[in-house]
């Protein structure tokens, strides 16, 4: 594989993972505080996703579909394998960085296309796998890192753009995020070295995932409300993390004439089976 830009920051030649064999490298010293990780800082950060994750999963009262659990599956797999890239700076950690954000925006995309209580493409995901194995075939044949650079910023504008019609301003606060990530990220390579101290791709890994993880909730939310008619809304937690609620309140039904309750406990069951839609 061909390098797209060297790392202006010297270091050791290699560490305890051997030689740098991946075709992109980041401003960050390699193998200088330890042995162990190449980029330590930008490898510490990749795992900040995870414990949020699992606060996606607690802060729901109700199953989400699993479309969505697939989705929260795949920023956990982004986590691990950008932590197993910047930690080696090799070829392999570079494809186990590259595949999961692949599957994430494939399957982002999938829920905004899939957004009815009826399918409307029967075998969608499979076409979309086929899709995911043809161009990653070209770039590992290609050996170029703007290969991927192009066909995954042409799949995230296609999102962002579509999904802004569609879902509205949920969907375009998460992409306020990940728009400055974006421009920390492009900071950090326009002034590297002098900047290395400051760590702006760390940041990126940050940012982007709180970015994906508002996507995620506002396709939820969209689906939830306007599609199922489950009544929600997006919170912000610890400053800046989404959080989806439902509004499981009380409210009166006529059944054969005669007025009921319907307790929380009630609107949560009827949730739940939803959700499972």
């Amino acid at each position: 594989m061909s390098t797209l830009k060297a790392n202006p920051l010297q270091g050791p030649a290699s560490g305890f993972w051997g030689e740098v064999t991946s075709n992109v490298d980041f401003c960050e010293f390699n193998y200088v505080r330890t042995p162990y990780l190449a980029e330590v800082y930008s490898s510490l950060s990749s795992l900040a996703a995870i414990p949020p994750v699992f606060l996606l999963y607690t802060s729901l009262p109700a199953v989400p579909t699993y479309r969505f659990r697939f989705l929260y599956l795949c920023m956990v797999a982004v986590s691990l394998g950008s932590f197993f890239f910047h930690s080696t700076l090799t070829a392999s950690g570079q494809l186990l960085d590259e595949l999961p954000m692949l599957g994430l925006i494939m399957g982002l995309l999938f829920c905004l296309i899939e957004n009815e209580r009826e399918r409307k493409f029967r075998g969608l995901e499979v076409m979309m796998l086929i899709a995911v194995a043809g161009f990653v075939t070209v770039y590992v044949w290609g050996g170029h890192y703007l290969i991927f650079n192009a066909g995954f910023t042409l799949l995230v504008i296609s999102y962002v753009t579509w999904s802004s019609i569609v879902v509205g301003k949920n969907a375009i606060v998460g992409h306020a995020w990940f728009l400055t990530a974006y421009i920390l990220w492009g900071l950090d390579n326009a002034f590297c070295p002098d900047i290395e101290a400051i760590q702006l791709h760390s940041w990126w890994h940050i940012l982007s995932m709180v970015a994906v993880a508002r996507s995620i909730n506002a396709l939820l939310w969209y689906r939830l409300k306007y599609i199922l008619g489950v009544p929600c809304e997006i919170e912000t937690r610890y400053l800046i993390w989404p959080s989806l609620v439902l509004q499981a309140e009380l409210k009166e039904v006529t059944e054969k004439g005669e007025k009921h309750a319907v307790t929380k406990d009630d609107r949560l069951k009827e949730q739940e089976g939803l959700l499972q839609t």
